[in-house]
């Protein structure tokens, strides 16, 4: 049985829209939008899937949230678990104090390996450089 459109309230088709085209959103929001829009223009459950990438059960889910709860209903919700009480960069900086060292290849290295370009980023943020030279020279910016 082939689910009937989803009904959007007033103003929300703008706000998705915006969402789906939108570079600052986070990916999963803009992609819960998607499928939103595609079930209130009457696509299937399951082609809505295919479209999007997703599971079939992922599309009702989202289908049954924005109904219930409208677009506050496409928001994360709180996850189980202890909640942190200790940002990212203070668990992962005390660790790699004094690890880190210029590589000749323009990289950063950590302990005795080098780290790839994305995870080399958050490494030098931490340690308070913007960037790293060439030749793996540290580079800062700004007043020192």
């Amino acid at each position: 049985m082939r689910a009937q459109p989803l009904s959007l309230r007033p103003g929300d088709r703008e706000l998705l829209e915006s969402w789906t085209r939108s570079s600052s959103i986070r990916a999963g929001l803009a992609q819960r939008a998607r499928m939103v829009l595609l079930a209130a223009d009457g696509a299937s459950n399951t082609e809505i899937a295919e479209r999007v990438g997703v599971s079939r059960p992922t599309v009702i889910g989202w289908r049954d949230r924005y109904a219930s709860s409208g677009v506050r209903g496409l928001e994360d919700e709180r996850r189980s678990g202890r909640p942190r009480t200790v940002e990212n960069d203070k668990l992962i900086w005390p660790h790699c104090a004094g690890l880190i060292w210029p590589h000749p290849w323009g990289r950063l290295g950590v302990g005795g390996s080098l780290l790839s370009s994305c995870a080399a980023e958050p490494v030098a943020a931490a340690a308070g450089l913007d960037d790293v030279g060439v030749k793996g020279e540290p580079v800062h910016h700004g007043s020192s």
